[in-house]
């Protein structure tokens, strides 16, 4: 269940896996917390991740607390077409691929849209979240058996 990295076009950023990993006072590494709202990395981990999609995208603007966000403008069909950069959590046995909804968010009464990860808020954080904006429409189980993680794709029912 451990997770070793971040990947960006599933390309992995440049981060060494025990920035990810779990110590035994859990002061750092990365943490599934579905009470958790927006995923958050430690600052080596988002500082690498937001390098990795400016080489894509070129600089970034910051809005509200959102330091990778671009005009929308930036992707669609017209000239230059650019495609929002896929994010996937890498895992030691496979690596979770966030669906682009639960990735990037037109931001309300803007031109922007923000990737939905942010820095972790405490200065010198280590631990990393996934929150639960990123776990829509994904079913997740755990074995702790085997000690398995599961995080399955799938439709659920809205209640609006």
């Amino acid at each position: 269940m451990d997770v070793i990295g971040v990947q960006v076009n599933g390309v992995d950023i440049k981060v060494d896996p025990s920035v990810f990993a779990l110590s035994p006072d859990a002061q750092t590494g990365f943490v599934i917390d579905s009470g958790y709202d927006i995923t958050s990395l430690s600052n080596v981990a988002f500082n690498a991740l937001k390098d990795s999609i400016q080489k894509i995208l070129g600089t970034p603007v910051m809005y509200s607390g959102y330091e990778i966000c671009y005009l929308y403008s930036t992707f669609g069909s017209h000239w230059p077409y650019k495609q929002k950069p896929k994010i996937g959590i890498k895992f030691r046995d496979g690596v979770f691929e966030l669906d682009e909804s639960n990735a990037w968010r037109r931001m309300s009464n803007t031109n922007l849209d923000c990737l939905l990860m942010l820095r972790t808020p405490a200065p010198g954080e280590k631990l990393s979240f996934l929150g639960n904006e990123q776990l829509f429409d994904v079913n997740v189980g755990h074995d702790p058996i085997n000690n398995l993680l599961y995080l399955q794709p799938m439709k659920c029912p809205t209640s609006f």
